[in-house]
C-alpha cells in the first residue's frame, strides 16, 4: 500500500474484536490486549462493513498505549510501542470503536507519554500525530510541554487534535 499524504480522507474498515479488561490489582492503569486498527487505504467497501472515515497517516492501535481511568477521563499514561514509524496518538473515540473507553468521555495524555511515543517517531523517521477519528481531541493533561526539543528526525508533526488549554509554558517545545 502507498503512503497517502498529510489531509487525505481515507475510508478503513474496522474489524471489531471483543475485549476484555481485567481490573489491576495493585494500579489503576491498564494496557489494552488487543484492538483493531485503523489504516488508511482508498479502497472502497461495501455499505455491509464499518466504514470509518480518518485522516491520518499512520495506524490507531490502543495496544501500545497504557490507560487509566480518572472519573470520565481517559488518561493514556505510556506509550509501549516499538519499531513503528508513524505514530498516532488514540483519541477516545478509538478506543470506543475498540470497545475500550471504559465507560470515559475524554481522552488525556501526559506530557511523559507523548515525550516517549514522539522519541519511538522520530528514531524511526516517521511521523507524529493525534489521531482525526471523529474530530475528538485528546487533552494533555500536564502544564508544560517539552517534548518535541531534539526530535529532529521527526518527517512531520500535526498536533491539530491536540487540547492545549491545560497548558502554560510552551518554552521548550
Amino acid at each position: 500500500m502507498s503512503a497517502l499524504p498529510l489531509g487525505a480522507l481515507a475510508a478503513t474498515t474496522t474489524a471489531m474484536e471483543t475485549i476484555t479488561l481485567e481490573e489491576p490489582s495493585t494500579t489503576e492503569e491498564s494496557e489494552i490486549e488487543a484492538a483493531p486498527t485503523h489504516s488508511p487505504t482508498t479502497e472502497s467497501y461495501g455499505t455491509e462493513e464499518d466504514i470509518v472515515v480518518i485522516d491520518t497517516v499512520g495506524s490507531v492501535d490502543i495496544s501500545e498505549w497504557t490507560v487509566s481511568k480518572t472519573g470520565t477521563v481517559l488518561n493514556i499514561t505510556r506509550y509501549t510501542g516499538t519499531g513503528v514509524a508513524d505514530v498516532v496518538v488514540p483519541n477516545i473515540q478509538d478506543f470506543r470503536d475498540a470497545g475500550a473507553d471504559q465507560g470515559c468521555t475524554t481522552a488525556s495524555i501526559t506530557r511523559n507519554a507523548l515525550n516517549g511515543s514522539a522519541s519511538v517517531a522520530n528514531s524511526s523517521k516517521g511521523t507524529f500525530e493525534i489521531s482525526k477519528t471523529d474530530n475528538e481531541k485528546v487533552v494533555i493533561s500536564d502544564t508544560y510541554l517539552d517534548c518535541f526539543k531534539f526530535k529532529t528526525d521527526l518527517t512531520s508533526i500535526d498536533l491539530g487534535n491536540l487540547d492545549t488549554s491545560n497548558l502554560t509554558d510552551m518554552n521548550l517545545i
